[in-house]
């Protein structure tokens, strides 16, 4: 290094490293400076990776560089102290020249100070790519979300259907055809907007063991359904929630977004992790870049919040489709009957189509139960 730089006066510049075989170079967030290290630079036996341009700014962080095996898997790292490296698992890579590759992560968080580029060691097989399908039942809809299992089963395809106990008490045999053609129920809350973040660890008992009971049915009627996974209503929850879904016997949270709405830790994860001091595992779902912003993968929130077009949602599915592909990481897509499944409303159900279209041999699609099984140690 030609001048060590304290972290306290290292916010107005690149910081450039060489380590271990890896060339290492500091983007922080409002700076958008060239960042040019000579090739061959290092020393010892692995290759260096040659970062020829490096900008920040706007919430994006943009790499180009230099790398002799193009073709080999890439990864990228990011670290708030130079001593702690973590990678960014949904990170993808674009050819821009013969051994020139750029990598554009999208919805970098403030406190994220660098970041770096490793050339990884190549595998044997490539590992099978999960995609999740998590479906919403809830408010007055049937029809709709007949559309969308309708559609599901006639490709063959399983997913999970997160149920709130409102709308399991008024349509039971409806949920109840659900559990016993395949899909996997799970709790969606009580009601259509409850925010349990405002409520005492008390009143969130009471309304989620009520709950709970509300969609398991009845055994010696022959009802029963087991129930394991939780989305909260807007994704309001806090620890007390966590405390409750504990004590419920719960696994899995998909109150989490990737890159978004996370655990300290666990910014970029899109693979089930444990929540430290809790019997579950956290499922995020997953987020596709929307310039230099993060957009998560749910037709109801592109629609009614990001304002996205039905072209533009065709275009996020399809973008996250290639890179959970090209990253094998999982895929967690959300869907509600009462909007993906009124093409005539809407017009969001000819893109989800072509999304399945698209995605059919290159993917396994899996329940939020088996991707939690399949990824926990």
């Amino acid at each position: 290094m030609k001048k060590t730089i304290p972290l306290s006066e290292a916010t107005s510049v690149h910081v450039r490293l060489l380590m271990a075989g890896w060339l290492a170079t500091a983007c922080f967030a409002g700076i958008a400076d060239d960042c040019r290290v000579p090739a061959g630079s290092g020393s010892g036996t692995p290759t260096v990776l040659a970062i020829t341009h490096c900008e920040c700014g706007g919430g994006c962080v943009t790499i180009d560089f230099e790398t002799p095996e193009p073709l080999k898997r890439h990864g990228l790292e990011e670290s708030h102290d130079l001593r702690n490296w973590h990678p960014v698992p949904i990170a993808t890579f674009e050819q821009r020249q013969a051994t020139v590759l750029r990598t554009v992560l999208a919805g970098v968080t403030a406190q994220t100070a660098f970041y770096r580029v490793v050339l990884q060691e190549a595998v044997a097989t490539n590992p099978p790519v999960y995609v999740n399908l998590q479906v919403d039942a809830e408010l007055d809809d049937t029809a709709g979300l007949r559309t969308v299992i309708s559609e599901l089963q006639r490709r063959q395809i399983t997913a999970t259907v997160f149920v709130s106990a409102d709308y399991a008490n008024r349509n039971a045999l409806f949920v109840n055809e659900l559990f016993r053609s395949g899909f996997e129920i799970a709790l969606h809350g009580y009601y259509t907007g409850e925010q349990l973040a405002s409520m005492t660890y008390a009143e969130q008992k009471d309304l989620l063991s009520r709950a709970k009971l509300a969609l398991e049915g009845c055994r010696p009627c022959g009802t029963y359904k087991p129930i394991i996974g939780f989305r909260p209503q807007y994704f309001s929850q806090n620890e007390d929630t966590f405390r409750v879904l504990d004590e419920l016997g719960l696994t899995y949270n998909s109150g989490f977004k990737v890159g978004q709405l996370y655990l300290e830790g666990h910014t970029w994860d899109a693979m089930p992790y444990p929540v430290p001091g809790h019997n579950f595992r956290v499922l995020p779902i997953s987020t596709v870049p929307d310039g230099c912003k993060r957009v998560y993968l749910c037709d109801l929130a592109c629609g009614q919040v990001e304002n996205w077009t039905p072209a533009q949602w065709r275009a996020g599915l399809l973008r996250a489709l290639a890179d959970a592909v090209e990253t094998r990481q999982p895929l967690v897509v959300l869907l509600h009957g009462y909007y993906a499944g009124d093409e005539a409303k809407y017009g969001y159900w000819q893109p989800v189509l072509d999304f399945l279209d698209a995605a059919q041999g290159k993917v396994t699609f899996v329940q939020s139960k088996d991707l939690i099984a399949l990824t926990t140690p």
